[in-house]
């Protein structure tokens, strides 16, 4: 990513998914803002980004980037995503799930 600047955006989805799992939420969210700048129709990374900004307790932002979800694809839906991406280890996925919670929305 340091050597191409026009790397793929799905990169920065995949790196915020790490930052996620590692529970580095504040920094998760900032990876997500950018790829959401270079691929405006994501769904994916804004449901992530929600979930990120639930966990540190930012609820109206939160809500924000889920109606934001939506907007981008009204079909969204984490029961339908657990069933296409399935995780080795399903507490992982759990976690976004929870975090959402956190922000008070039922996802």
């Amino acid at each position: 990513m340091a050597l191409d600047p026009g790397f793929p955006d799905i990169y920065l989805h995949f790196r915020a998914q790490a930052l996620f799992g590692l529970g580095r939420y504040p920094e998760a969210a900032d990876v997500l803002r950018q790829r959401i700048l270079r691929n405006p129709a994501t769904d994916s990374s804004r449901a992530l980004l929600a979930a990120a900004l639930g966990q540190i307790g930012r609820a109206g932002e939160a809500g924000e980037a889920w109606r934001e979800t939506l907007r981008a694809n009204p079909d969204f839906s984490l029961q339908h995503r657990r069933k296409i991406l399935p995780y080795r280890n399903p507490t992982d996925f759990e976690r976004m799930a929870d975090c959402l919670r956190k922000a008070g929305l039922d996802a």
